[in-house]
């Protein structure tokens, strides 16, 4: 029960952010296993959404030149 709820959440999300290769994560769901699958796809859909919103990369380095 819980890997179908899993694939619709996997699918209407991949398809809103226009994933890559959305398909894979079901796949390893019942290849690998549901554990690592899910969190899988949870970890690159939170890499998408900071790419969306233009954070992606963005590290806030602190001027250290010497004076």
């Amino acid at each position: 029960v819980a890997a179908l709820c899993a694939i619709v959440v996997i699918v209407t999300e991949g398809r809103r952010l226009k994933m890559r290769l959305w398909g894979l994560y079901i796949v390893a769901i019942f290849l690998v296993s549901f554990g690592f699958g899910f969190p899988l796809f949870l970890l690159m859909r939170e890499r998408k959404q900071m790419e969306v919103l233009g954070l992606a990369g963005d590290t806030q380095e602190e001027n250290t030149s010497p004076t």
